[in-house]
């Protein structure tokens, strides 16, 4: 082959690399309009946990993982908070002069183990021993891929979506293929640092909150089911639930407790607005891997068989979608119900 023909191949190759590049870059520029250019591949989604490398230790890495840890920091958060409280000494009496000793009279407190799973009161609606339910709610939802993901299982499960706003602009429109569309209503922690967009605090009045509510009808029609994304300030403070529940109440929209507080109000409010209390029994991805989430599903199941039924609540993990997939042994008369069904 001639040296000429060589160098008309090579000029040939890289005019087709090139334009190849060329068209994909525009195809990629046209499908994140198209798509709201806000919602991440899955690629930038770190996962670590036993599903991938048997030998690597359940943990987070810094990355969009941490993003759907929040109710669980929230809650132990709040805990940690309180154990700290009850373990302060209590002076009541100091007396000091300078002809004297300090004399200290003190009250010690016996500290409290923070445990995510031994928040313990009653809940309502009851249900029948003879035909147990389980109903499990995904949290954080934002984008599509989430959502495909737990699709995929074909099984009733409650997807909690959150607000539409700058960060996840389509989830309104999702909703409108649930069959049980649920909100995620982000509401104030005692601390945490990374805020949704329009959280509710304590500081805001009851028109501001009753607006909040307003706002999430309007965008969510359909949506009569509410539960909190983190939330373990907001939910311990009186009158701020009351002002939230009394709007929700309005709207027939039905508050579900993800309990991010041992301190929560939300059932002394519900009775005395004379609606039910619903809430979590159980948090299934506390720690990143199957096992975890599985013994979790187990503890959920024995809840529902005991009283009725039980709610357990998750987040967009593959590990909590891989250790969901393979629940259906572990059922045993148990249903898998949406949260509508209870």
């Amino acid at each position: 082959m001639s040296k000429k023909t060589n160098y008309q191949q090579h000029v040939l190759s890289i005019g087709t690399l090139a334009l190849f590049l060329a068209v994909s870059t525009l195809f990629y520029f046209i499908d994140d309009k198209f798509n709201g250019g806000n919602e991440p591949p899955e690629s930038n989604i770190i996962y670590t946990g036993d599903y991938n490398i048997s030998e690597q230790k359940p943990k987070v890495e810094q990355g969009k993982e941490t993003d759907y840890l929040s109710e669980i920091k929230d809650l132990h958060d709040s805990l940690t908070a309180e154990v700290n409280e009850t373990s302060l000494v209590s002076i009541n009496e100091i007396n000091v002069s300078e002809d004297s000793n300090v004399t200290i009279k003190k009250t010690e407190y016996e500290p409290v183990v923070p445990d995510e799973n031994k928040i313990t009161e009653s809940i309502e609606p009851k249900g029948s021993v003879k035909d147990p339910k389980l109903v499990i709610i995904i949290d954080d939802i934002a984008f599509q891929y989430q959502i495909d993901m737990f699709k995929k299982l074909n099984l009733h499960i409650t997807l909690s979506m959150f607000p539409s706003d700058s960060n996840h602009p389509m989830t309104n429109k999702y909703a409108k293929n649930e069959k049980v569309p649920m909100v995620h209503l982000p509401l104030q922690a005692v601390s945490f640092s990374d805020e949704e967009i329009d959280t509710l605090h304590v500081t805001d009045s009851d028109s501001q909150i009753a607006e909040r509510v307003a706002e999430i009808a309007q965008q969510f029609p359909n949506a009569k089911y509410i539960n909190n994304h983190t939330g373990s300030k907001f939910t311990a403070d009186r009158r701020s639930m009351y002002a939230l529940l009394s709007a929700m109440k309005k709207y027939n929209i039905q508050f579900v407790d993800s309990v991010t507080s041992s301190r929560t109000v939300v059932r002394k409010i519900s009775s005395e607005l004379g609606l039910k209390y619903i809430r979590r029994d159980v948090f299934l991805d506390n720690e990143l891997n199957v096992g975890s989430v599985t013994k979790q599903l187990k503890t959920a199941i024995n809840i529902a068989k005991k009283n009725g039924f039980a709610i357990a609540i998750g987040h967009p993990h593959k590990v909590t979608v891989q250790a969901i997939s393979k629940i259906g042994p572990l059922l045993n008369g148990v249903r898998l119900v949406y949260i509508n069904e209870l």
